[in-house]
């Protein structure tokens, strides 16, 4: 289904111009997203800092095209990311051959296995609330699952076969507050064992495409500047001295200045692969200065305008953003008085933002003139009415014509901008 998305505005730009220029005309279009966001829906976001969190969340869900995920949801997707980085780092054995190894000589499996996430499967011989024993007495491994897993434990009985993954703690008791409880629960003995465990063979079945992990700083410092000002009298008359002139005296200035820095990391739930990762900062941003220090803007009121700031930039890079620049209309060098007073009757047209008739006008013209300012123009205000692709054309057939420098570089220009709808077009189909 085809959502609608609300684009963000950005910075005003300014294009190539042409030598002789006159009326500015405002030409939009969708800068697409950096990081490839095909296939992701709803998004789990995790972040040092609540306010920046929820800005986040809102500027996705304003465009249509995303959804955040509920707390539940996000520890669902922890789960399932921490298992698949277990998995890709574990060193894949049987019960049977852990024990063996160890039975063997216990310092040489301690540098195999201790320490190391290791995928250990047997059969299940013994099962106790969050422990499951794969093997019999002291040729056993001893598995302390996590708490999440216990209703997948629950299924088990004697006999089943499983593939559990956690980390290997050797013969030592193993110093998980988690479970420091359980350690004891399948009796004493000589065992190998393998804590926060989870069932290898889970999969996730959750709604969440991507987790979004973000990292905030946030800091403030106050700025002073001496500024030279007119002395002023307490009835607030300018200070003048013996000889009439001007009294000027130095006063000092602060400024509330804040910077927000914002790292962010975006990976897929079910590949566990980063779809981007990078930094946005706000620069500096200062709130309103004063003569007195106490009356400088809140840390918290700064900070917040430097957030946004930071925002927009991590949103540009996940959301098809709009870009306005302003291009400017070339001026004919005709002496023909019939092409210089049609010429002034379509400027006319385009300075009222009346796109579309302006766009005919400079395309009369240029059919029986083949004036170039008429042709470029055409062009430029139907990229204005009606769109790049075909303004692109018109451009095209106005380079070859005229083969003028200006009239090539406008040209690359509207191609880009082509480009640039396609792909974010493209980006906005879900």
């Amino acid at each position: 289904m085809k959502k609608t998305a609300m684009l963000f505005a950005a910075a005003l730009t300014t294009a190539v111009l042409v030598t002789g220029c006159q009326t500015a005309v405002p030409i939009s279009y969708t800068e697409p997203a950096r990081l490839d966001m095909r296939g992701i829906s709803k998004i789990g976001i995790i972040s040092n800092d609540s306010e920046t969190a929820a800005e986040i969340s809102t500027a996705l869900t304003g465009t249509g095209l995303y959804s955040i995920a509920t707390s539940s949801e996000i520890s669902e997707v922890q789960q399932w990311l921490r298992l698949q980085r277990l998995l890709r780092d574990a060193t894949e054995t049987s019960a049977a051959s852990m024990v063996k190894a160890y039975d063997a000589n216990a310092m040489a499996a301690n540098e195999t296995y201790k320490g190391k996430a290791v995928k250990v499967y047997g059969t299940v011989t013994e099962i106790q609330e969050r422990a499951i024993r794969l093997g019999v007495g002291n040729d056993s491994v001893d598995v302390y699952i996590e708490r999440s897993e216990v209703k997948k434990a629950a299924t088990l009985s004697k006999g089943s076969a499983v593939d559990l993954v956690g980390v290997c703690y050797g013969l030592d008791k193993p110093d998980s507050r988690d479970m420091g409880e359980l350690f004891s629960i399948l009796g004493g003995g000589k065992h190998v064992n393998v804590a926060n465990a989870l069932f290898a063979g889970s999969e996730y079945t959750g709604s969440v495409d991507a987790l979004l992990t973000l990292k905030t700083d946030g800091s403030t410092n106050i700025e002073t500047e001496k500024k030279k000002e007119a002395a002023k009298k307490s009835d607030g008359t300018i200070l003048k001295d013996a000889a009439g002139n001007t009294v000027y005296k130095m006063v000092e200035y602060y400024t509330k200045v804040a910077t927000v820095n914002i790292d962010y990391e975006l990976i897929r739930i079910r590949t566990g692969a980063s779809v981007g990762r990078g930094t946005a900062t706000s620069g500096k941003t200062a709130g309103m200065s004063n003569t007195d220090r106490s009356k400088l803007p809140t840390d918290t009121s700064v900070i917040a305008s430097a957030r946004g700031k930071t925002v927009k930039k991590i949103i540009s890079d996940m959301v098809p953003t709009k870009r306005t620049l302003s291009l400017k209309l070339a001026k004919t060098d005709s002496t023909d008085p019939n092409v210089k007073t049609a010429m002034n009757e379509a400027k006319k047209l385009a300075n009222a933002k009346d796109y579309a008739n302006a766009a005919a006008a400079y395309g009369k013209i240029y059919a029986q003139s083949k004036d170039f300012a008429a042709g470029y123009n055409q062009a430029v205000m139907t990229e204005v009415a009606e769109g790049t692709d075909k303004a692109v054309v018109l451009m095209e057939a106005v380079a070859k014509s005229s083969n003028n420098q200006e009239a090539w570089s406008m040209l690359n220009e509207m191609r880009q901008r082509n480009s640039a709808n396609q792909r974010a077009a493209e980006q906005m189909q879900r």
